[in-house]
């Protein structure tokens, strides 16, 4: 009876130092492989820290264009999101947040990569007119930034559904086509 005990004690501590080691083992990987991801992400853009999904900062060092690529997808609102595509009543939004190290004036442009379907629109939040393309928003975002101030630039997305038969027509050819909709942003600074 009492080697019967020991050898299924034995067992037991057996079994709990194997599921002790494979958790050990699984911590460690997963720190491992967070260390690595965490070298290689903020080697690959230093300029560009996503601190949350849809928000873009952005550093002016001195007098640099400055860009970085963004993927519409990235900036949905889960709740409309429909097969992870970008649709006909999907909307988001994206932050644009700027910081210098110097007194500048900026200027931000766009530039689409792919087509952009016909009927999505983009506004400065807060404000009530609506842009066709992002490129038409260039305008409206240059300014002054000190270097003891950031700015916050909301940029909201709407891909308005059955506006009419032949916005219908459009949609649904620009649903067919796209996949997703990429665009660049280029932050302009020039010192005052």
């Amino acid at each position: 009876m009492k080697k019967k005990i020991r050898i299924l004690i034995f067992f037991l501590i057996l079994v709990i130092l194997i599921i002790l080691f494979l958790i050990l083992k699984n911590v460690k990987k997963e720190t491992f492989d967070d260390i690595i991801f965490f070298k290689l992400f903020s080697q690959s853009n230093s300029i560009n820290e996503n601190l949350k999904q849809n928000q873009y900062i952005i550093n002016f060092k001195g007098d640099k264009q400055i860009y970085t690529k963004v993927n519409l997808i990235e900036t949905v609102d889960l709740k409309k999101l429909v097969k992870e595509k970008i649709q006909p009543g999907t909307k988001g939004e994206f932050e644009i947040v700027l910081k210098s190290n110097k007194d500048i004036y900026y200027k931000m442009e766009f530039e689409s990569l792919n087509n952009k379907p016909e009927n999505l629109n983009f506004s400065i939040k807060g404000q009530k007119e609506k842009y066709k393309t992002l490129e038409e928003l260039t305008n409206s975002l240059q300014g002054n930034l000190t270097k003891k101030e950031s700015k916050t630039i909301n940029i909201e997305w709407n891909w308005e559904y059955q506006k009419g038969n032949n916005s219908d027509i459009q949609d649904t050819k620009d649903g067919i086509k796209l996949k997703e909709y990429n665009f660049l942003i280029h932050a302009i600074g020039n010192e005052i």
